[in-house]
């Protein structure tokens, strides 16, 4: 198999971790089960401000580890521009509706600081997802040169 197959796979489970932790935590804050931070967290937080704090850092540290796939694997340099043009918005459906659910746990939140930071972490995360998409497409493309 050649190194654009093995990443092109490696990317795509990168992706799938990245939907899932977004499914399991969106039905964490529904059911609003207590949670352990991965992260030490030394501030008082709440429990949907834990929680989603230890989402966007793991699906930041997965979107790091997408981007730096990428670009040792492709053979051309490739620009912010370039890496974006190949998001398909179809590959970006699970994300806004997990994103969707996202704002209904911030409506459903008690307090406005919980709102916001859910609202915050649901767009970066779907930032997070185009560039994660982005960075499989591209090197899909960057095979078939």
């Amino acid at each position: 198999m050649s190194k654009h197959k093995i990443s092109i796979i490696f990317l795509s489970l990168i992706n799938l971790m990245s939907i899932f932790a977004g499914i399991i935590t969106q039905v964490k804050m529904i059911t609003g089960s207590d949670v352990t931070s991965v992260i030490p967290i030394s501030a008082s937080l709440t429990v949907n401000q834990v929680l989603t704090v230890n989402f966007i850092v793991s699906t930041f540290i997965m979107m790091l580890i997408s981007v730096i796939t990428m670009y040792l694997v492709c053979d051309i340099n490739y620009t912010l521009s370039d890496i974006f043009s190949n998001c398909v918005f179809i590959f970006l459906i699970i994300p806004l509706a997990i994103a969707c659910t996202a704002v209904y746990n911030a409506i459903k939140a008690p307090i406005m600081i919980d709102k916001i930071t859910i609202i915050a972490g649901a767009v970066l995360y779907v930032l997070f997802s185009a560039v994660n998409t982005s960075c499989v497409l591209t090197v899909k493309e960057d095979s078939e040169l």
